[in-house]
This record gives C-alpha cells, structure tokens and sequence, in this order.
C-alpha cells in the first residue's frame, strides 16, 4: 500500500512539474504536420525486417512537413533570423559536445542541428535540446525521424562503447508521450 502512495506522489509531482515546464524558446520553422504522415513523402520497405527503409519521395514535401532543424530538412536551419543571430554573437562557437547540458536549449538546439556529427547521434542531441526546451511535440517528431531514417545510428561513449541511438530514442518518445498526455 505504501508503495502505491509513493508512486501516485511521484506521478502527481511530475505531471505538475511538466505543466509549469513552458517552452523556453519557439522555433521559427515547426514544420506544416505535428505527426508527420511519412508515408506520404515517401516508402517504408521490407518492413519488420532487418532491412527496413525508408526511401523519400517527395524530399520538399517531407521538408515541409518536418520543419527546419530535423532531418531531412538540414539547411533551412541557416535562413533562420534567431540561428543567423546567436552565430554573429559567437553564441555558437565551440565543439557541440559543450552544447549538450547547457542551460541555453536554444543555443544547444543550433549548434546540434548545424553539426557535424553522425546523422542519428546529431538529431538525437537535437531532439534533446527540443526536449529541453520544453518543446516536446517538436523533440518527438526529431526523435521518431530517428527512428525512420537512421533505426540502427551508434553512436560511442566517452570510454569508446556503442550507443544505440534508435532503442534510446523509443524510450523517449513513449516517455514523453506519458507525462504529456495532451500530445495525443
């Protein structure tokens, strides 16, 4: 019974936590769909397979939809007035892997989405500074694009092991999908 209590605090505290968590910043470029439909944009293959693609179609349609900063929608990014700002204020200068636990999401969210890095692993840190930033609908559609255009990115930690980027970014989605009911 004891248990139960703790976890029905646990709940109500972070669910209030996530409701005072407002959106640090807002993006210019959100994209035209909330949950983009890839299936109009493009073609899974040999699903529920190791071998699972997916091939875009339409690259500007999915760039629309997507909005600027998620793949495959990587340029846009540089027309942004905020990201043109931040880069002539130095905003940006260093390695990204100092943008990662910062308290500047917006910054981070930049400078992930600008660098060079792994495709998977950059639009993971990408995600993370959305979420960050309290932008959560947005950091799901980032983390799902990883799962459908890079499932099987690794990534390697400080001491040179894989990470596993897709199983990462399914915990996410689902995490951020039950403590934000509202993202349907």
């Amino acid at each position: 019974m004891c248990i139960k209590k703790y976890i029905f605090i646990f709940y109500v505290i972070s669910m209030f936590i996530c409701n005072l968590s407002a959106a640090t910043f807002e993006l210019v470029d959100q994209g035209t769909e909330k949950i983009v439909q890839y299936e109009k944009y493009g073609v899974f293959e040999n699903i529920g397979t190791n071998d699972c693609k997916y091939t875009i179609k339409d690259h500007k349609g999915l760039k629309t939809a997507i909005g600027a900063g998620i793949y495959p929608n990587r340029t846009d990014i540089y027309r942004d007035p905020i990201y043109k700002q931040f880069k002539n204020e130095g905003k940006l200068e260093g390695s990204h892997w100092e943008f990662v636990n910062t308290d500047d999401h917006q910054a981070n969210f930049y400078k992930w989405a600008t660098a060079s890095e792994a495709p998977g692993v950059k639009l993971f840190y990408t995600a993370l500074a959305l979420e960050k930033a309290g932008l959560f609908a947005y950091a799901v559609k980032a983390y799902y694009a990883i799962l459908v255009h890079f499932p099987k990115a690794v990534g390697y930690t400080y001491w040179n092991t894989p990470w596993y980027v897709g199983p990462v970014a399914i915990e996410k989605i689902e995490y951020l999908t039950r403590i934000n009911p509202s993202l349907g």
